[in-house]
């Protein structure tokens, strides 16, 4: 997994996703967009640990190992010829009531899957694997 170098998850709730607005920066790739939660690889982590520490981090939500739908491997966004990692993963109701945003990003938002599929200000490759998960199922 030497060329593992970060993750995003899609958190479903129901008919929804988890999604966080991006920090409006000056040079900050997808500034002011909303996107899913993840980030980078810290040290050795493995994909699991990077998607726990980071959802835990971003969104004070303790992933559970049982509630992975899909895990998936794809090129990075952010480094060439790097790798990335797609989780889905199933939140709780509590899980939602008990957001509390960490020190990155604007804002956070559950907001439909149809919404996440029509907004103009959602990042087109979260939209791909989100797409690449549900298959031909329609919202």
């Amino acid at each position: 997994m030497k060329n593992f170098h970060g993750t995003k998850a899609a958190l479903l709730y129901g008919d929804s996703i988890v999604t966080i607005l991006r920090d409006n920066k000056p040079g900050l790739l997808h500034s002011g967009m909303w996107e899913l939660p993840g980030g980078g690889r810290e040290s050795n982590e493995t994909p699991w640990e990077c998607i726990h520490r980071e959802i835990y981090e971003e969104l004070r939500i303790d992933l559970k190992p049982g509630n992975i739908l899909a895990q998936r491997e794809y090129p990075s966004v952010v480094v060439e010829g790097g790798i990335g990692y797609f989780f889905a993963v199933t939140v709780t109701e509590s899980d939602i009531e008990n957001i509390e945003l960490g020190n990155e990003g604007q804002g956070w938002k559950c907001m439909s899957i149809t919404e996440f599929f029509n907004h103009k200000n959602v990042i087109p490759e979260h939209k791909e694997r989100l797409k690449d998960f549900l298959g031909s199922r329609e919202f």
